[in-house]
């Protein structure tokens, strides 16, 4: 069982929502969905790893932490550590098929699909090693001395390597007897200690807020659709009835159909929701209306009467407050 396992995954939300919500003729949305994708192979590759963390134990005390944010001067997020009494290992997962090439100067990887497709990628390596150097400085500023390793796992075994890469790849199937071999008895900390050092890697994780994501990619309010969303056939433009919110396109009804549509207006834009904003994006007329929606919609106000604005704290409705 892991310390910390991988967390929802708050930027592959965002990106769903920006991506169905963008113009489709915005020169952005290529971009947004090639992000999107690449979001989503990075999850599948990291629950492959955790997989084979359960199908293995091993006869040596370690720690397992997913999705680990730390702050060494910069910050930096690693996918995976797993740690011993003796070692640190860094690991950087990659879901990626074809065939792969490690070229240098640059450092660069490339990716070559069935189809003759070429795709460049910086360096999973050099990710590595700025993970290991930032996290010996984590390590070194506390008071811990373990040497860390680091590798690089491709997540699916059909990867054909056409070069050697100069750093450690391999395979999560190759993994368990790997951490074996370089388990080192003899040269380890105290429980006490490896106890404290999990303490802490715990306790300094920092959670990743990637919104609002409008801001990351800098689009703007204009290039966002406006709408409710119908959960049903997903076309966005429900219509306000008394029963709640009806679609015109399949005719589905949903009473509560507008809050995650406000909850996707924070996620893109962030910040503090007006009563007028609020209609322009519901797509309702009705000033009271909108108040009575955005009352019950467990938001946090600011203000009184016509100035009131509502706030959404993302991280603790997403259950990501730790």
């Amino acid at each position: 069982m892991a310390l910390k396992e991988k967390s929802i995954s708050l930027n592959l939300m965002g990106l769903l929502a920006l991506e169905k919500r963008l113009v489709l003729e915005d020169e952005n949305h290529a971009f947004i969905r090639r992000k999107r994708l690449s979001a989503q192979a990075g999850i599948g590759g990291e629950e492959i790893l955790q997989r084979a963390f359960k199908l293995n134990k091993f006869n040596h005390e370690y720690e397992i932490i997913h999705d680990l944010h730390l702050d060494a001067n910069s910050k930096f997020q690693i996918d995976t550590v797993y740690f011993t009494p003796s070692y640190v290992m860094v690991l950087e997962m990659k879901n990626i098929a074809g065939k792969v090439r490690f070229e240098m100067n640059p450092r660069q990887m490339k990716r070559t699909l069935l189809s003759g497709q070429v795709d460049a990628f910086d360096c999973p390596g050099i990710q590595v090693e700025k993970n290991i150097m930032l996290l010996k400085e984590w390590l070194f500023d506390r008071g811990f001395d373990l040497p860390v390793y680091g590798a690089v796992l491709f997540a699916r075994s059909s990867t054909i390597f056409e070069n050697e890469p100069p750093f450690k790849v391999m395979f999560p199937s190759e993994l368990p007897v790997y951490l074996r071999k370089i388990h080192q008895p003899g040269k380890e900390m105290d429980r006490g200690t490896f106890q404290l050092l999990a303490r802490e890697l715990i306790e300094s994780h920092i959670v990743f807020n990637p919104f609002p994501i409008c801001r990351n990619y800098k689009i703007e309010l204009e290039q966002i659709l406006t709408g409710v969303e119908c959960k049903q056939c997903l076309e966005l433009g429900m219509k306000k009835v008394k029963k709640g919110w009806i679609c015109s396109q399949c005719g589905f009804i949903d009473r509560h159909a507008h809050r995650d549509t406000l909850v996707e207006w924070f996620m893109l834009f962030g910040g503090e929701l007006t009563n007028r904003e609020c209609r322009r994006f519901l797509g309702i007329d009705n000033a009271q209306l909108a108040t009575r929606l955005l009352e019950g919609a467990n938001l946090i106000p600011y203000g009184n009467n016509k100035g009131r604005k509502y706030g959404m704290d993302l991280l603790t409705f997403f259950g990501e407050n730790r």
